[in-house]
């Protein structure tokens, strides 16, 4: 599976999580967060044009879950309060 391939995949799963999430809310409680992401994705984009080791890729693209997952988290708990 190519790096494109992989985060096609990936980011399919990811968009549904993203899709649970308020972007407004996340700009304004949390914009750390969000450049992260923002971060992460312009890395990723870079990663996927380019021949590069399947590690380097796996590894950044472990991080925008990591990271999605973790504001995902922030946001279900905000929407149980």
């Amino acid at each position: 599976m190519t790096n494109k391939e992989r985060y096609a995949q990936i980011a399919d799963s990811l968009w549904k999580d993203c899709l649970m999430i308020n972007s407004d809310w996340l700009v304004d409680r949390y914009p750390g967060l969000w450049r992260h992401m923002v971060l992460l994705d312009n890395q990723l984009a870079r990663l996927e044009s380019r021949t590069t080791e399947g590690n380097d890729y796996e590894a950044m693209l472990e991080k925008m879950v990591q990271t999605v997952r973790k504001v995902r988290a922030l946001y279900e708990k905000k929407e149980d309060e």
